[in-house]
């Protein structure tokens, strides 16, 4: 290896004591190696859990690279121990593995990448397994091999599981922590076994946990496992040191919105408001019956589900209180809000050949015997004949926006979807516009979701159409100029996320872009998003954010 050509980086490393550079590909930034030394100390006075802490495209990744290679050069790890590195997703595991990879971590021992499927026979998995210094997995694949339902197709030895010393998570927060309510956090201990033999809840585990994270402003959830560590005395939190070059790379970005205006999808909107105020009239009257409180809004959904899912239980309980024929008339519109949620997802974010024919399927009493409901059949249909067609003001805003962006403005972007078909359905829009593009979403495997992420990475396409929830977390696309969203995320958590995929600098502006319905649900669901964003970022004390508002944008 040239270390002339990083001579400086490769000098403020042998001021640290530290050899890893010697060793791998990649030339460090400032900030990172810091965060390294400040991990490595914190670990050599016991700490057994370093939270990193850096914005998305910030290199989380080599930081956990760099902190894995001093660990081992410092002689803490056994020629027999093992590292982990856990994935909250099969994407991210191949990332996360083609990474290591290309870095050089191989000069420290074989790379296994944990396969999927069933293909490959238990015993192969398992020698591979044991020969290996690194382990590639995800929280699920490595506890169905461990803890399979039959004992004969277990894929590790218990034996090599305790062999690992070290543990890498990626997006740390998402594997161990959970959200339920409005605003409490709990430990997700839908692993505890694998968890446990890890040394997750063993305050006297030697095991070292490198957790990393992008989503700073999750302060909640970082305090939940900072105390199932065991507090400050055993877990630390390792924040960006405000170097120059980490002013440089730290996240510059404008959030913009653009409006589609439809009457149509307006005033289908307001119909379902309407059905929807009535449903919630009942059930909250049913609430109360049982519960004796109110209902929360973010537990509607919930106790609907409960009333259809429960109905024994539940009907017994309102017969109990005499009020029988509320419950089965709660029982009616819980089944006509759960079809209205589904509806106003399917006017707001899929086509219109999905909703209509999901309105055509609707089979609840209650909504077809609606005036509302049989006006919004009726409007459908006369769209379904009118000349416009079937394509949405919404799709036609966002072709238009793409050409302006990649034809006219020769950038590059995501556009973020909350659905598989739509991914498909934009995409086919996209290409009919002749704007090279392809997309991914959660039901392709992970080797296909790589293949097409590359494609983007490389230029062989201009526009990424993805699923939201499989791209907000942990893929590193340095090319992208802007992201677009079709419609409001589900939080101002996941909101952060998808903004670092742009990988913004203050040298080169990056856009985040929301196309909404004007005068609908949707805008007001984006502004309350968008406050509690803000929000979120602005209690942070950790510097990575610049975030420019520009709500003035419309029409234009």
């Amino acid at each position: 290896m040239n270390i002339g050509k990083y001579s400086n980086f490769y000098n403020i490393f042998m001021c640290l004591g530290m050899e890893s550079l010697k060793y791998l590909k990649f030339e460090p930034r400032e900030y990172q190696t810091i965060a390294v030394e400040k991990a490595i100390n914190e670990m050599e006075n016991g700490k057994r859990l370093l939270l990193i802490l850096l914005p998305t495209g910030m290199g989380k990744t080599k930081v956990g690279e760099l902190i894995v290679s001093e660990y081992i050069l410092k002689g803490k790890l056994k020629k027999q121990d093992k590292i982990l590195f856990l994935a909250p997703d099969r994407k991210m595991k191949h990332q996360l593995y083609e990474v290591a990879n290309q870095d050089g971590l191989s000069h420290f021992g074989n790379l296994f990448i944990f396969p999927e499927g069933t293909t490959i026979p238990p015993k192969i998995i398992r020698n591979h397994f044991k020969l290996s210094k690194f382990i590639f997995s995800t929280p699920e694949l490595l506890f169905n091999a461990v803890f399979p339902r039959n004992p004969r197709m277990r894929k590790v030895n218990l034996e090599d599981m305790k062999k690992i010393k070290l543990v890498i998570i990626d997006e740390i927060l998402e594997v161990l922590a959970q959200k339920f309510g409005k605003e409490r956090f709990r430990v997700n201990l839908r692993f505890r076994p694998l968890l446990e033999i890890l040394g997750v809840f063993d305050s006297n585990s030697m095991n070292v946990f490198v957790g990393l994270t992008a989503t700073i402003s999750q302060y909640k959830k970082r305090k939940i496992l900072i105390e199932l560590f065991g507090g400050n005395e055993k877990a630390a939190e390792i924040t960006p040191t405000q170097t120059d070059d980490f002013k440089e790379y730290a996240p510059a970005i404008i959030v913009k919105k653009f409006y589609a205006f439809d009457d149509f999808v307006k005033g289908v909107d307001v119909l379902f408001m309407s059905l929807n105020s009535k449903c919630l009239n009942i059930l909250q009257q049913a609430h109360r019956i049982l519960t004796g409180a109110p209902l929360e809004s973010d537990r509607t959904l919930l106790f609907a589900n409960e009333m259809l899912k429960k109905q024994d239980v539940v009907k017994e309980h309102f017969e109990k209180r005499k009020r029988g024929e509320l419950f089965e008339k709660a029982r009616g519109y819980a089944g006509a809000y759960l079809d209205l949620v589904v509806a106003r997802q399917m006017l707001f974010e899929h086509g219109l050949p999905t909703l209509y024919r999901f309105i055509h399927s609707v089979k609840n009493s209650i909504l077809l015997k609606s005036d509302e409901w049989n006006d919004i059949i009726q409007q459908l249909q006369i769209r379904w004949e009118s000349p416009e067609g079937i394509i949405t003001k919404k799709e036609e805003r966002l072709i238009e926006l793409l050409k302006r962006k990649v034809v006219e403005e020769k950038k590059r972007g995501i556009v973020f979807c909350r659905f598989v078909q739509m991914t498909k359905n934009l995409y086919r829009l996209a290409e009919a516009a002749n704007i090279k593009s392809t997309f991914i979403h959660g039901q392709m495997d992970g080797m296909s979701q790589n293949n097409r992420i590359n494609q983007f990475k490389k230029g062989e396409v201009d526009v990424l159409f993805a699923s939201k929830k499989l791209i907000e977390r942990g893929t590193d696309i340095p090319q992208a100029d802007f992201a677009i969203h079709f419609g409001t995320t589900m939080s101002a958590e996941r909101r952060e996320q998808s903004m670092g995929r742009i990988r913004s600098t203050m040298k080169n502006l990056k856009e985040d872009i929301t196309i909404l319905y004007h005068e609908t649900a949707e805008q007001a669901k984006f502004s309350k998003m968008i406050e509690d964003f803000m929000e979120n970022v602005e209690k942070v004390k950790v510097e990575g954010w610049t975030i420019f508002k520009d709500g003035d944008i419309s029409e234009k």
